[in-house]
């Protein structure tokens, strides 16, 4: 894993074995929130191997629905990634992910997710951290490695700027 430190096992929730049918069910286990926003614990590439609802909630910002009843609006996913190996995009699929671990430490509000993703012919570890700031209630960190395990194939970021930074807001959260 790519944090250093670990809680006791007190404080841990762990999805594994890779679960794709209850995704949704884990994304809603595995939320992290600092009171002032919440993030599902969704997966941040491209997923279509099961039920997923991606959503940045912030508090006290509603929508209003058809039937009169306040739901809670999502502001856009600024956590939502592109990962491409050997030119093609990573998408989790059954037989192609071994070594999963989805795991919230509550008592650090981290979220990591660790696999082993294989195609072809070439397996690469992939681990995701998450987390919603309690100092400063308007930053969200992410953290992506990628370790090629099998060859020594170069591993690079993409080109252009490294990090997104967006401004949490009133003003940027509108009906969408």
């Amino acid at each position: 894993m790519i944090a250093r430190t670990v809680s006791s096992p007190d404080w841990i929730v762990q999805e594994s074995p890779w679960q794709p049918e209850r995704n949704q069910a884990w994304e809603s286990v595995l939320t992290v929130g600092n009171g002032y926003l919440g993030v599902r614990g969704f997966p941040e590439e491209p997923f279509d191997a099961g039920p997923t609802r991606p959503a940045i909630c912030l508090a006290g910002v509603f929508d209003q629905v058809a039937d009169g009843v306040p739901d809670l609006a999502c502001i856009a996913n600024f956590l939502a990634v592109k990962i491409l190996l050997g030119g093609r995009s990573f998408r989790m699929a059954p037989g192609r992910v071994t070594e999963y671990r989805r795991t919230l430490d509550l008592r650090r509000g981290l979220l990591q997710r660790a696999l082993v993703y294989q195609d072809r012919g070439r397996s690469t570890r992939i681990e995701f951290e998450r987390f919603a700031s309690m100092a400063n209630h308007h930053l969200v960190g992410q953290m992506i490695s990628l370790t090629p395990l099998d060859d020594q194939r170069a591993v690079r970021p993409p080109q252009g700027k490294s990090s997104k930074r967006l401004r949490l807001n009133d003003s940027f959260c509108g009906s969408t």
